[in-house]
């Protein structure tokens, strides 16, 4: 039996910060603005879609998004971000376990990143 569900979620935070800094309360927000598609840029800041595409140009909806924000590729982007994640959200039911006072738990989450 399972006392929690655990959900954690890769996103990139060098994006989400800099559309905040732009005054914006999300990465829809900006795209219903500057009408882009806001289900391409969402999966770019998940690493569900690699910002480059198969010949490894920069897609074109990232190029607009970092004029947008203000940022280079190298200031958006990690090596690993430029790759994209085999996946980005982990779920996983688990019995936390009180030893010498921390709450512990074994995840194995970061083997998939």
């Amino acid at each position: 039996m399972s006392d929690y569900q655990v959900k954690v979620v890769i996103r990139n935070n060098r994006l989400l910060k800099a559309i905040k800094a732009k005054g914006f309360n999300s990465p829809t927000d900006l795209a219903r603005k500057y009408k882009i598609n806001g289900t391409k840029i969402i999966n770019i800041i998940s690493g569900k879609t690699k910002p480059l595409d198969r010949n490894g140009e920069l897609r074109h909806y990232v190029k607009d998004l970092l004029d947008i924000i203000d940022l280079t590729v190298e200031q958006a982007f990690t090596e690993r971000q430029l790759q994209g994640f085999k996946k980005h959200r982990f779920f996983r039911k688990h019995r936390w376990i009180l030893r010498r006072k921390l709450w512990s738990y074994k995840l194995g989450l970061f083997k998939y990143l």
